[in-house]
């Protein structure tokens, strides 16, 4: 019983992230779209979106991390791949709906 709650708890827990994650980023998708396929370094699109904030990048190659955050060229949908296998830091606001402060 247990159980079942907490499977259902991490599964709102996960939808509810995805949403979130997909409202702050239709604005940008949408302007990347109408510039074509960007590609940015992984710093880049950091600098570019500071929040949620990567503290441990296990969507990234550790064997060549330097290349693979500062150098490799990748489309916002791959930099978004990757933030999501990632261990990042989101800012309260972001759960208000105030991610622009």
């Amino acid at each position: 019983m247990v159980g079942e709650y907490i499977v259902i708890v991490l599964m709102i827990t996960t939808m509810l992230l995805g949403a979130l994650f997909g409202h702050l980023w239709i604005e940008q998708d949408l302007e990347d779209t109408l510039e074509g396929e960007v590609m940015k370094t992984s710093a880049e699109w950091q600098e570019k979106h500071p929040y949620p904030q990567v503290l441990d990048p296990d969507g990234w190659d550790r064997k060549n991390f330097q290349y693979s955050w500062n150098e490799e060229l990748i489309t916002f949908d791959e930099y978004e791949s990757r933030l999501l296998q990632s261990t990042c830091m989101w800012l309260a606001s972001m759960w208000t709906g105030d991610a622009d402060e």
